[in-house]
């Protein structure tokens, strides 16, 4: 089978189109904006671009992992591969997709002695970032962000699970339970006094916006049926019309009310507006954006900022840390952040080409489902 066979196999079961990839810049760059611009900046209160970068990125992986796993399943029922080997294909290509770059973070980071890793490593090995920061109960200064990979990987181990081995009828049950259940989980957090990051940290807090992506797989699949196929419109145009409502109210409300509002509305429900409204975007992306929408995620280095989105959002606090330490002693803020990003992206752009790369060509190997013999 040619590679190019081989490629057009594994585009077609993630569901790819290059906008994907355009999101996924602007994931990181929000990341980055929350990251690195202090709250001096007037617009730097007026969106929550470290949560909404976050959440963008749950909602494309709930997206494109469900995706695959329904084409395994597939492939499954229509007795082409096992589930034994559905899940071991899939499972290797998530290693060599995600491991490689993280764990040279780790020990590059550890040995230089950046951040609390050398002092939590242990945790962060096994993706149990988030679990150690929520027993620890403090934040770790450019590695916080760890969290987020950890629950992704959490997430990925449970759901491969779900959606190969439940039932056909209890697929859209399963998920719409995730979807509330994050919500749910959230407020009673709120209610009882928890720490924000004993609830927002915990995998079940995010599961309605992995969870609304989960779903947007099943209706973009067909698993939904011709019931499906109806409502997928309708569905998402509500999600942006409640959703983006939701969104400006939560964020108004905060810059008029403080911490009481974020503490005790929009940690249990902004998660929610921006699973809505993200759930549409990455619809539409999906499909296609047309006009300047579609031209800006098209664009090369949009796409190529999407590419490479992962080793950004891994090195950035870190890169960040070390600028601040070693390379920009004294420096004005800006000059810190442009020897920041130049350091970032040449960083990710290594990892890209020497890393992450290889990587990836040696997971096509495990196809995730296996072509149909010719006839």
């Amino acid at each position: 089978m040619s590679e190019r066979v081989v490629t057009e196999i594994a585009q077609r079961a993630a569901g790819y189109r290059p906008q994907l990839d355009g999101l996924r810049a602007f994931a990181v760059l929000c990341t980055v904006i929350h990251h690195w611009v202090p709250d001096v900046f007037w617009w730097r209160t007026w969106f929550p671009f470290g949560v909404a970068g976050v959440r963008l990125f749950f909602v494309l992986s709930g997206f494109l992992i469900t995706a695959i796993l329904l084409d395994q399943r597939r492939a499954i029922e229509a007795g082409n591969q096992s589930r034994g080997l559905s899940l071991r294909h899939f499972f290797v290509r998530r290693v060599l997709r995600l491991v490689p770059a993280f764990y040279l973070v780790l020990f590059v980071g550890s040995a230089l002695d950046l951040g609390a890793l050398r002092e939590t490593l242990y945790w962060h090995l096994p993706y149990l970032s988030n679990v150690g920061m929520i027993l620890d109960g403090r934040w770790l200064p450019g590695i916080t962000h760890l969290w987020s990979l950890a629950v992704e990987e959490q997430f990925y181990i449970v759901w491969a699970f779900v959606i190969l081995f439940i039932p056909r009828k209890g697929l859209v049950p399963a998920i719409g339970t995730a979807i509330v259940a994050a919500p749910v989980f959230r407020g009673v957090g709120v209610a009882a006094g928890w720490a924000d990051m004993t609830i927002a940290f915990n995998p079940i807090a995010c599961l309605d916006t992995l969870g609304m992506g989960s779903l947007l797989a099943v209706l973009f699949r067909g698993e939904g049926g011709e019931r499906g196929e109806r409502i997928r419109e309708p569905l998402l145009r509500a999600c942006l019309w409640i959703g983006l409502p939701l969104l400006i109210a939560s964020i108004l409300g905060e810059r008029e009310f403080g911490e009481v509002f974020r503490r005790n509305v929009n940690l249990p429900m902004q998660e929610f507006a921006l699973a809505l409204v993200f759930t549409w975007v990455v619809a539409r992306a999906a499909v296609g954006f047309r006009g300047p929408i579609g031209w800006v995620l098209e664009n090369r280095v949009v796409v190529s900022m999407g590419m490479m989105s992962y080793a950004i959002y891994l090195f950035h606090p870190i890169v960040a840390k070390g600028v601040v330490r070693w390379l920009a002693v004294g420096w004005t803020y800006w000059p810190k952040v442009a020897m920041s990003a130049f350091v970032t992206i040449s960083l990710a752009w290594l990892s890209w080409q020497f890393i992450e790369t290889p990587a990836r060509n040696l997971g096509r190997r495990f196809l995730y489902v296996k072509p149909n013999p010719p006839d």
